[in-house]
This record gives C-alpha cells, structure tokens and sequence, in this order.
C-alpha cells in the first residue's frame, strides 16, 4: 500500500506542474523581451570576465522581506482556510451530541472527521509542519523589464554609475553544468497570489478525497494525509519564490531560480559582503537560450568615459557585438 501512496503523490505533484506552467512557472515562462540585470561597475566586470551572475541563497538576499512576504502570505492563507473548515467540523461534533442513541462519542467523532472532514485534516497537518517540511534551498537571481528605471538606479549606482545587462532569453529553463535554472515571472497581485494558492489546495484535497482509504486504519490514514501534506507544501515554498508586495509592483521582476537539496552543498560557491560569508550558485550567462544584447550604463557625470570603458571590457571578453547605450534618466534626480 505504501507503493500505491507513493504513486498518488506523484500524480499530485504532475498536476502541481500543470498548475505552474499555467500560472507562469515553468514551461511558459518565457519573458517577451529583453530582462535586466542591475550590478555595480565591480559586478558588472566579474559578470563579463566569469560568464555567470551571483543565484544568492533566498536566505542572503540583499532584500530579506522578499522570501519572508511569500511564506508568511501562505501560513496566513492555510490559517484562514483551516478556519473555514472548523465550523462544518464543529456542525457534525453537535449532530452527533445530539444523536442521543450513539454511546461512544468520541469513536464516532474520530470516524466523522476521517470520513468527512479530510480537508480539515489536511490543511491542519500542513499549518504544523509548514516550517519544518520544507526540503529544497533555493539559489536566486533577478532581472527588470525596464533597462532604465530610477529605483533600480538608485540602489546600484551609487550617486552615479551602475549597469543594466539586458539579455534575451528563449527558454524557461537555463541548463548548464552550472546546473538548471528556472525562470519565473514575479506575482504582486495578493488576488491572483491567493487564486494561485486555493487552485494548489483545492488539487491535494481532491487528491486525498479520491483515495481508497480505510477509516478504521489510522497508521495509513496518517502516511496518506502525511504524504499529501508534504507534497502540497514543497509546491507552496516553491509558488513563494514568485510572491512579492505590491508595493513593488513597478519593478515588473522576473527570477531565476535552481532548488537543491537542503544538505547539499557540492555545486555551491561563496563569497564575502557586509561581513557576512554568502553562499551562492553560478548562474551562467553563455548557456544556450540566453544571451547578452544590450548594456545599459546608469546616470553618470561622465557619460562617455563610461560608454568608452564599458565597449572595451564587452569587447575584450568577447561581447563586441553588444549594444551600449545610456540612462536618459538625470543624474540630478538621486
């Protein structure tokens, strides 16, 4: 039987699939045009020399609220919905107080819930143990649609200077021995992040509902919801790598992301920042699929020394062909 829970939750997670390629994770996340990479002057030379960009640990990002916000957004929509099936559950403990004729209440209370109330089951297993499940570390790096956009300067051209790197990108996934990438556009809209959430939920409870199980087989029953549990809350971490504020919403973000295993660390790299030691995974900028075409230089008080430097650096790593090209924002509005 446990061969046959196995294959249940594999199923699960092929309908999980499904539900990320149609909501923009996967297979056709695809960006229409151009995405930017924002960097430094510094960052920009170690991405020409070294072909590959920082994919930081989500723990070590720049911004820690980003992870924070997608994982605190589904504790609190598992909550509410764990909310939603107490009264039902609570509906059935009265009938059966009531049912003066039933001597063991208890019994039947246990029997009632298993029965009926798998959906409580479920998502009060998944609110236990949706810190602790959690199995895959993920290594991420982000672009902009835009090549030019003020909040992006601000944070990466220190009162002058900074580079966006526009690369064409022609597949969902980037794989190299680097390893594989996937590519994912950022979700702000809480409305479409919940709908996103209740379409996952709604799949692993009809899963577990269409299970043959026996109610009176409490260790199966356990290795059933168990098995469900885990499946639905590794796709969970994965769907809040794509949440973000709205208030960031201008940013229009897409990310690159490689999942491994949490006690892996044979492909992971590190370097120093902010006194802190950053684990990080080589995210390779040559693969096939993507390729550089644009370089933006940021607002700078000597336009054409940096348009100058940055053509010799493109062109002496083997980038010559790369359009250079220069903020139109004024440097007067840092």
């Amino acid at each position: 039987m446990t061969h046959s829970i196995e294959e249940h939750a594999d199923a699960l997670c092929k309908v999980f699939y499904q539900r990320m390629n149609e909501s923009g994770i996967g297979a056709t996340a695809v960006p229409s045009s151009l995405i930017y990479h924002y960097t430094t002057a510094a960052g920009l030379r170690g991405i020409l020399e070294q072909r590959h960009i920082f994919a930081t640990h989500f723990q070590y990002l720049n911004d820690l609220s980003e992870m924070k916000y997608g994982r605190e957004f589904s504790d609190e929509f598992l909550r509410t919905r764990l909310e939603d099936e107490r009264l039902p559950l609570l509906e059935g403990a009265l009938a059966i107080i009531a049912d003066s004729s039933q001597v063991d209440l208890a019994e039947r209370y246990v029997r009632m819930v298993r029965e009926e109330r798998k959906a409580f089951l479920l998502i009060n297993e998944a609110v236990k143990h949706i810190d602790t499940s959690v199995k895959q570390t993920y290594y991420i790096t982000s672009f902009c649609e835009s090549g030019d956009r003020l909040s992006q300067w601000r944070g990466y051209a220190n009162r002058g200077g900074g580079y966006a790197i526009g690369f064409e990108v022609k597949t969902s996934q980037i794989v190299s021995d680097k390893g594989t990438f996937f590519a994912l556009k950022v979700l702000y809209d809480r409305r479409d992040q919940r709908k996103l959430l209740d379409t996952l939920l709604a799949d692993a409870i009809k899963s577990v509902n269409s299970f043959a199980i026996s109610i009176d087989d409490k260790s199966q029953y356990d290795l059933v919801i168990g098995a469900h549990v885990g499946t639905l809350l590794q796709f969970f971490d994965l769907v809040c790598i794509r949440f973000k504020n709205d208030s960031f919403s201008e940013e229009k973000e897409w990310r690159f992301f490689s999942g491994i295993d949490a006690g892996s660390v044979e492909a992971v790299k590190f370097r120093d920042a902010n006194g802190l030691v950053i684990p990080y995974l080589e995210f390779p900028i040559t693969a096939e699929g993507i390729e550089i075409k644009r370089i933006v230089c940021g607002p700078t008080l000597q336009p054409e020394l940096s348009r100058r430097s940055v053509e010799m650096l493109a062109r002496k790593n083997g980038f010559g062909s790369v359009e250079i090209a220069h903020s139109k924002i004024p440097l007067g509005l840092f």
